[in-house]
């Protein structure tokens, strides 16, 4: 005799304590139900899928069974602490194998847990391994560091600001890379050794962006680094091209001399001393301005030709003012320049008014006469001889200046 069941063939669905878990929370309960209890045990496998990982986010999944005569079964879903902040993970747990009972899967079977993360989103800071450097030293090392691991690459973008000027005072800066799973990532800060005085320049390094694993800056990070200059400030030294001209010979140079170049224009005041009177036995002195990067700057020193005869004086240069670059005065400077005389000494010539004068007869006039103007008095002292007696026949004579 054959007897017919009047209860269908059980089916299975799933269900969970909770859709949503802490990853450093409870554990769940996944539940195996079936539409009816049957005389064997049921067993019901699970997988799972979804942005989790398998024993890596949660435990690995055991497989539930249903007792014999029972109608539920049980397994617990148990997520996995870690210090690595990955955001929100999903899994899909989902019925992939029904045997025994003749039991089956009732439709497509899956529940979505959502994993909470106990980590906050990490936030990017950074450091230097100097806060100084000499732009011939070593290398200094930018670090970026994480407040908790993240999943994912982070990027940080660097910029430079300040005083100093990238690809010139230092190499470009690269991107920091903190790689999966740690807290820290480097580049270096590369000063240029240059051959121009600068004195220190600030080197201001900041974070201008942040990238993958959900990280964002810690509020303003920014790094000044100091570039200290490995040379001397520069100091200034005075030459002219000769010692000697002409007052109607062509111009000389003075020429200003840095030691080292420097990143500014450095201007050199000149002042004229000597017998010589600027302005009149040679054109006013213009400055000199050594531009910034050079070693050296010129101005010319223009004697002026007159019709006097002054014989030959001095001009005694000197620098009596350096700006800019941080020059300073090499000691005191000076040079010495001697202005010759075109003209030759003048001479004199006397001449009278007439040549025969009667005793009682009006006075006559005595001229001395030079043949070319000169720059001092010139006093002639005249003396008389003759058969007439100086002081008897005539008046004595007095002496002549011109």
């Amino acid at each position: 005799i054959t007897i017919t069941d009047n209860e269908s063939a059980p089916t299975v669905t799933l269900s969970t304590s909770a859709s949503s878990v802490a990853e450093n929370g409870s554990n769940l309960t996944l539940t195996a139900t079936l539409s009816g209890a049957t005389s064997e045990d049921v067993t019901v496998t699970l997988t799972g899928t979804g942005t989790s990982t398998a024993g890596t986010d949660y435990a690995s999944l055991s497989t539930i069974t249903i007792s014999a005569g029972s109608t539920t079964g049980t397994t617990t879903f148990n997520p996995t602490d870690d210090s690595i902040y990955e955001g929100s993970e999903t899994a899909i747990i989902a019925i992939t194998g029904v045997s025994g009972g003749s039991a089956t899967e009732s439709g497509t079977q899956s529940k979505t847990i959502t994993i909470t993360d106990n980590e906050s989103a990490p936030t990017v800071t950074l450091s230097t391994s100097a806060s100084s450097v000499a732009e011939n030293g070593s290398n200094l090392t930018l670090t970026a560091t994480l407040s908790v691991a993240t999943t994912a690459d982070v990027t940080v973008t660097l910029a430079g600001t300040g005083t100093s000027t990238a690809e010139v005072d230092y190499a470009s800066l690269s991107t920091i890379t903190i790689a999966a799973g740690n807290t820290t990532g480097t580049t270096a800060f590369n000063p240029t050794d240059d051959s121009i005085y600068e004195g220190s320049e600030t080197a201001i390094i900041a974070i201008t962006g942040v990238s993958g694993g959900s990280a964002t800056e810690s509020g303003t990070q920014s790094k000044t680094i100091t570039i200290t200059d490995n040379e001397s400030a520069p100091t200034v030294t005075l030459s002219t091209s000769a010692s000697s001209v002409a007052e109607n010979g062509s111009n000389l140079t003075l020429t200003a001399t840095l030691s080292g170049a420097t990143s500014e224009d450095v201007t050199v005041t000149l002042t004229g001393t000597g017998t010589s009177t600027a302005g009149t036995d040679y054109a006013s002195l213009s400055t000199i301005t050594i531009s910034a990067g050079s070693t050296t700057g010129t101005t010319t020193f223009n004697p002026t030709n007159n019709s006097i005869y002054e014989g030959s004086e001095t001009a005694i240069i000197a620098i009596t003012g350096v700006s800019g670059g941080s020059a300073t005065e090499n000691g005191a400077q000076s040079q010495t320049i001697t202005i010759t005389d075109s003209l030759s000494a003048p001479t004199v010539t006397l001449s009278t008014s007439a040549s025969s004068v009667a005793e009682n007869g009006s006075d006559l006039t005595l001229t001395a006469t030079l043949n070319r103007q000169t720059f001092e008095d010139v006093t002639v002292t005249l003396t008389g001889t003759g058969t007439s007696t100086t002081g008897t026949d005539y008046a004595s004579l007095s002496t002549i200046t011109i």
